[in-house]
């Protein structure tokens, strides 16, 4: 379940970062309504994220792998190049959360 915390929270971040570089929002106040409900959901989800978690460690490793992934993926969908070292730091930081989760 805390797994779920994990997503939740980083598909409320991505979608606070595709509103910041689509620049959908003219001005900060017609905005404003929209990024303070994703920032409020984001933290929520993080507050039980690390709350139900195992160890702090190993929700900590989770959130940066989703992150990376969620991020790679919005810039894949936004037409930036990916190039080899992001794709083997995803590589990386998911072997890195077995190792943790195996500790």
């Amino acid at each position: 379940m805390w797994i779920f915390y994990a997503i939740i929270s980083n598909i409320a971040i991505l979608g606070l970062e595709y509103l910041y570089r689509m620049k959908i929002f003219t001005n900060f106040w017609t905005g404003l309504p929209y990024t303070i409900t994703l920032i409020l959901i984001a933290q929520a989800a993080l507050f039980y994220l690390f709350r139900y978690s195992p160890t702090w460690l190993l929700g900590a490793g989770v959130f940066t792998l989703t992150t990376a992934i969620l991020r790679t993926s919005l810039s894949y969908y936004l037409g930036e190049p990916i190039n080899w070292q992001i794709l083997a730091g995803v590589a990386l930081m998911i072997f890195g959360v077995f190792m943790i989760n195996q500790h």
